[in-house]
């Protein structure tokens, strides 16, 4: 029966806002658009966020948000007959805005919440009610003690859109949202000096002297924001010369020969061979490119 009630539901909102859009300011085209915005159905607090963007998305393009945040007009004043026929005509619209409201907001539920809010009889009473169970209960608390329990970031993430670590500027991004989850943000210069004890001693160093060559007490977040965008930039270059800039390093460390860091060495030339055969031994410019050394064998 649940089933059934609700496809009813989501035909019905569908159907009438179809029929009713040769008569109203919704055109074809934005019809298209909104039955092309997917909204994956809410069936908890972690899609929540997520949802309720893309619910106001949707019902901003039908054009009947205003129902959740504008009270009715009031009633005209009698004996005005004119006035009174355009507030009926309002109300019969905003009755109708609201209905397709209502309808859009409770088809995007799942069927697993569906039964506890099918009962609100107005769009604002649907939508409120769903904000009073999933809306920030807690939530800043949650994310101070989030933003406190941030680990010291690492400046050498791998990219967090391919599920690895996230980049330097993604946590720096994340922090900067956990602050303003909070009822009493920090002031920005409250939040850069706390992520200046978490950033890269590089990180933070240059963000503190960036502020004190302007004149300014303490680092900002558009300091923190500057620099970490550059040391961003040198890490990704990085990667892009080296492809594997860890293991460069370490070969180097060790005094791996320069020519043996990116595969097997070179096949001798004809040159190599006829060197290996007067003197026994192999060519000294493979040992070392340095221009004494082979003005040197050139001398030989």
């Amino acid at each position: 029966m649940l089933q059934k009630s609700k496809k009813h539901l989501r035909f019905e909102s569908h159907s009438f806002f179809a029929n009713s859009c040769s008569g109203c300011l919704v055109t074809r085209q934005v019809l298209v658009l909104i039955m092309a915005t997917t909204v994956r159905p809410l069936n908890g607090a972690d899609g929540y966020l997520r949802w309720k963007e893309s619910m106001l998305l949707r019902l901003h393009t039908v054009g009947v948000a205003y129902v959740l945040f504008d009270d009715p007009p009031p009633a005209p004043a009698s004996g005005e007959e004119e006035s009174a026929a355009a507030a009926a005509a309002a109300s019969r619209k905003r009755a109708r805005d609201d209905a397709v409201c209502r309808g859009h907001i409770l088809a995007a539920l799942s069927d697993r919440i569906f039964p506890d809010y099918v009962r609100h009889g107005t769009a604002r009473a649907a939508w409120e009610a769903v904000a009073r169970t999933y809306d920030g209960a807690g939530a800043s608390d949650v994310a101070r003690r989030m933003l406190d329990d941030l680990e010291v970031f690492d400046d050498g993430g791998g990219g967090g859109g391919g599920g690895g670590a996230a980049t330097l500027l993604e946590q720096i991004a994340h922090a900067e949202a956990l602050a303003a989850a909070m009822d009493c943000p920090p002031s920005d210069g409250a939040l850069a000096h706390a992520l200046c004890k978490k950033l890269p001693q590089e990180v933070a160093i240059a963000a503190i002297m960036r502020s004190s060559g302007g004149g300014g007490g303490g680092a900002s977040m558009g300091d923190v924001w500057h620099v970490a965008r550059i040391m961003e930039g040198f890490r990704v270059c990085r990667e892009g010369m080296g492809g594997a800039p860890r293991q460069v390093r370490q070969l180097r460390r060790a005094g791996a020969p320069r020519r043996r860091l990116h595969g097997k060495p070179p096949p001798p030339t004809a040159a190599d061979e006829e060197s290996r055969r007067s003197t026994g031994r192999p060519p000294q410019r493979r040992r070392s490119a340095r221009p004494e050394v082979l003005l040197r064998d050139r001398e030989r």
